[in-house]
């Protein structure tokens, strides 16, 4: 729970010029936050910091929140000029919230002038199935009030699973998701609720300026 490559969990911290490269590899019943430099955030000003890792997530039961960045962002957070790259490969029954810059967004976040570049994966364990939800090139799965401006997402999703988006997998809950001069470039597959740019988006979410240019798969099981 809550781990990240330079912070497991930060509350009102301030990031500024940090970067992180390597590997984080897990292997547990049960993962929730993950990111690529911190676990978890709330309060908290990341500024040009960057992340370039492998995560490696294996679990018997369920996973949850992972990121190239960032796994769970609570409230009133902000990434301005941040970069993710590398990839994550989950494996597991549940899968849920995976992202290229942050696994989940809860209210009252924004990202500027940031991108990622982030495979992703998730996979059934062997001999077993999986159920997978909110995988998004940017963002896994966000829920209402968030600002995305001049941003953009590069990696794929190739995963049988609901609600996946180039730039964002699902927006969950109310809405009001504000997304201004931002594109999606990665490859999309997926079972349901699958598109170039959002999976699934809610009302009173508002797209200006903003393309995809990926292409769009379904993906069959197994």
């Amino acid at each position: 729970d809550s781990i990240g490559g330079l912070i497991g969990e930060g509350h009102n911290v301030i990031l500024q010029g940090c970067s992180v490269t390597g590997r984080i590899q897990l292997t547990a019943e049960n993962v929730y936050g993950v990111g690529g430099l911190a676990g978890y955030l709330d309060y908290s000003t990341v500024t040009d910091c960057s992340a370039d890792v492998e995560l490696v997530l294996k679990a018997a039961e369920e996973i949850e929140y992972a990121g190239g960045l960032a796994g769970y962002v609570d409230y009133d957070s902000a990434f301005t000029g941040c970069a993710a790259a590398g990839s994550i490969q989950a494996t597991a029954p549940y899968m849920y919230a995976l992202g290229g810059l942050a696994g989940y967004f809860e209210d009252y976040n924004t990202v500027r002038n940031s991108h990622a570049g982030v495979a992703i994966s998730a996979a059934a364990p062997e001999g077993g199935s999986a159920e997978a939800h909110d995988l998004g090139g940017l963002l896994g799965s966000i829920d209402e009030s968030n600002r995305f401006v001049n941003s953009y997402a590069s990696g794929g999703d190739e995963v049988y699973g609901n609600n996946i988006g180039g730039f964002v997998g699902d927006s969950s809950c109310c809405g009001g998701n504000l997304i201004l001069n931002c594109y999606a470039l990665g490859d999309v597959e997926g079972a349901e609720d699958v598109g170039g740019f959002f999976g699934e988006a809610y009302e009173y979410d508002f797209f200006i300026n903003c393309y995809a240019a990926g292409s769009v798969a379904y993906k069959e099981p197994g």
